[in-house]
């Protein structure tokens, strides 16, 4: 269905190339930019609280000996499997436990022909209840040297990404309001110059929406262009200085969705501004 102010008859009631013109857009490019960044940075730190959540329980860490046959270790693997509790566990690759040893023993050293045990990742289901000491002798018993050591599951961490979100939550919703109420001062600053043409319309029988429907559409336009450029910017900027940190990437379709979401969403804003502000004033009029 189409909108009924998209189908009345256009009043010439436009800024031209008024420098009001260059207000209308750099607010919208400027309140884009800032939230897009907001956006994306909560996204990431939503991923990184979700996975956070996933692993509230904490985790586990099984060595065994170097020396340990590949069959005690699929037994260990088994035992662990079938432990009431244990999420998951995974065998790291002896390249993985490479990459991790290095930054302590360096790249020089030979890790191939050192008596490097191997490492399995567990993960532990939330709220579960594990004997640990029965666990650990069902393991020495198929494992001989086996060492089960607990990890904290990192509840600072946890914390301080939901103290973010919920800052970043809040950074939002102040720079929407701001922007707002930013525009509602262009578009008033904007009405004032054209008072005499929109007092004759009004007095001449002009229909409120007829008058109020250019102001809008211009708006409308204004608000999608400048934010679109603000998006962009706003999406670059933060993946150029923290994409790496947020595990955040230029092919992500996410951040993408963010930036079209906000420039879509400064559009709307800017034509519903201007028609309040419209509205208002044509209320006030006699």
């Amino acid at each position: 269905m189409t909108i009924r102010w998209l189908r009345r008859p256009r009043l010439d009631i436009s800024s031209g190339r008024e420098p009001q013109i260059l207000l209308l857009c750099g607010i919208p490019a400027l309140m884009a930019y800032v939230a897009t960044m907001m956006g994306i940075g909560l996204l990431g730190l939503s991923d990184m609280l979700g996975e956070w959540n996933r692993l509230q329980a904490g985790t586990l860490t099984l060595q065994l000996p170097a020396d340990t046959s590949a069959a005690r270790t699929e037994m260990a693997l088994a035992v662990l499997r079938q432990t009431s509790g244990i999420a998951g566990a995974r065998l790291v690759e002896p390249a993985e436990t490479k990459r991790l040893l290095e930054p302590w023993l360096g790249p020089s050293v030979p890790l191939d022909q050192l008596p490097v045990p191997r490492l399995v990742d567990l993960r532990v289901a939330r709220d579960a209840v594990i004997d640990f000491a029965a666990l650990r002798q069902k393991l020495t018993s198929v494992a001989p040297g086996a060492e089960l050591e607990e990890r904290p599951a990192g509840d600072d961490g946890r914390a301080a990404a939901r103290r973010a979100v919920g800052v970043l939550g809040l950074g939002l919703t102040v720079v929407a309001m701001l922007g707002v109420m930013s525009l509602g001062f262009a578009i008033w600053g904007d009405l004032a110059r054209h008072r005499h043409v929109i007092e004759l319309l009004h007095r001449l029988g002009a229909d409120d929406g007829d008058i109020a429907a250019p102001f809008q559409m211009q708006a409308l336009l204004l608000g999608l262009l400048g934010g679109a450029g603000g998006a962009v910017a706003g999406a670059l900027t933060l993946l150029a200085i923290g994409g790496a940190a947020l595990a955040l990437r230029f092919s992500d379709w996410q951040v993408w969705a963010v930036a079209i979401g906000v420039a879509s969403a400064t559009g709307l804003m800017a034509m519903a501004a201007a028609r309040v502000m419209v509205l208002r004033r044509l209320a006030h009029m006699p």
